[in-house]
């Protein structure tokens, strides 16, 4: 009994220190707007991914890219505005991709 409570309180701190890690979806740095790259150089770095874009916008320091791979299945990519490393993908229900 004493094992397993030694581990639940081991589980429970391993928690406690990653939850930082869990608290954003995203690594977005707060770079200034104007140190950002261009925003066809965004949409060129998702389409030589092989993603077809629909649409590029900003969201909390990152550009926030709407697109659709090969097979048609839409995704919300993140990519840091300045070196426009991915931070995110999330595929999106077909229902919120047309909004």
């Amino acid at each position: 009994m004493k094992a397993l409570k030694t581990v639940s309180v081991t589980f429970v701190l391993a928690l406690a220190a990653a939850a930082p890690a869990f608290a954003s979806d995203d690594d977005c740095p707060k770079a200034p707007r104007e140190q950002w790259r261009a925003e066809a150089d965004a949409r060129a770095a998702v389409e030589a991914l092989g993603y077809q874009v629909q649409e590029v916008g900003a969201d909390d320091g990152c550009y926030a890219v709407r697109a659709v791979d090969k097979n048609g299945k839409p995704y919300q990519i993140k990519l840091t505005g300045k070196e426009l490393r991915m931070v995110s993908r999330y595929a999106v229900k077909r229902e919120l991709a047309s909004r």
